[in-house]
């Protein structure tokens, strides 16, 4: 695991003071805020932003441009307004492929860690032991709309809850895109001890999710207007490399918010067709695969009602519900 520490040139941001990383971790100052989330005394809160070359359905996406800036450049810049994080991390991993990654990461002043390729969850435990985390919130790198005042949410019903792991898409109820997680060091660390199946450590949390019996789980639903699951404004596909141009070269800069969005595609509701029809991966695992073979039937399900294929829906809805039951 190799640690690259930040650049002398840490942005400043209001109410920063400088933080030095642990020594032995090489890392260099980063932002703190002051403001302080409820529930008691300062903890420290650390982004992870999880970031490849590699995509088997749109290759080097983090770096493809948004108004001239990489899509991993507008991530931090947008994190970097949340009010409760103490500090960013990009994780990467130690294939040459993705120097690039770790090379924008530093000329934004933020610590990158790198890893196995495969072994996320191995990633994200090194990272919150060099940032000294007490808690994590979990960002991946094609998410060019994550919103800091969706993360603050987040942020605030995981301390006020007492949650192991806290999240919005246990139900999802915000669009595909709009994804955060919230989990404790401690729960992290326990999963990256215990979790030996290769989707636990590719996808970091299963390990928790799938345990409600053992963690203490916490689901975050969407308020109005922000209740759209149907949208995805995920970047995955061309065509969802497509939307989130338009959106960004209708709104002009980075500097909006998850309303703004939902406020554009009210007023031009053409643009969320053209990525509607890219269907969501689904981690699916051995312990549970009936939940994960209805999400699926869900997907497919809503992707018939848009072609007005509405028995096959009704087919695909009935069967998912069938699923369901299982797992109750």
């Amino acid at each position: 695991m190799h640690f690259h520490p930040t650049l002398s040139r840490s942005r400043r941001v209001r109410g920063a003071v400088r933080d030095p990383f642990r020594p032995q971790c090489l890392g260099g100052p980063s932002q703190v805020r002051t403001e302080r989330p409820p529930g008691g005394p300062r903890r420290r809160i650390i982004a992870i932003v999880q970031a490849r070359m590699g995509s088997t359905r749109l290759p080097g996406k983090v770096l493809l441009p948004l108004l001239g800036e990489p899509i991993l450049s507008h991530i931090v810049q947008r994190l970097q307004r949340s009010a409760f994080l103490d500090a960013i991390v990009v994780a990467t991993s130690r294939a040459p492929a993705d120097e690039p990654i770790a090379a924008l990461a530093l000329d934004h002043g933020v610590p990158c860690v790198r890893g196995s390729e495969e072994d996320v969850l191995d990633r994200y435990v090194e990272a919150a032991r060099c940032a000294d985390a007490q808690h994590v919130v979990r960002i991946t790198g094609d998410c060019p709309f994550v919103d800091p005042d969706v993360v603050d949410r987040l942020i605030e019903e995981h301390l006020r809850s007492l949650a192991d792991y806290t999240s919005n898409t246990l139900s999802r109820s915000f669009p595909h895109g709009a994804d955060v997680e919230v989990f404790t060091r401690q729960a992290l660390e326990t999963a990256a001890a215990e979790a030996n199946r290769p989707w636990e450590r590719e996808h970091v949390t299963p390990f928790l999710w799938t345990r409600p019996e053992r963690f203490h789980l916490h689901n975050v639903v969407a308020t109005p207007p922000l209740d759209h699951p149907e949208y995805r404004i995920t970047v995955d596909t061309e065509e969802d490399y497509m939307l989130a141009r338009a959106v960004y070269e209708t709104l002009g800069s980075n500097r909006f918010s998850l309303v703004d969005v939902i406020m554009l595609f009210d007023r031009y509701p053409w643009l969320p067709y053209i990525n509607r029809h890219v269907t969501q991966k689904v981690v699916i695992t051995e312990r549970d695969p009936d939940r994960a073979l209805a999400q699926e039937c869900l997907e497919a399900a809503r992707w018939a009602e848009r072609q007005d294929l509405h028995r096959v829906a009704a087919l695909l809805r009935a069967e998912a519900e069938r699923r369901m039951d299982k797992t109750r």
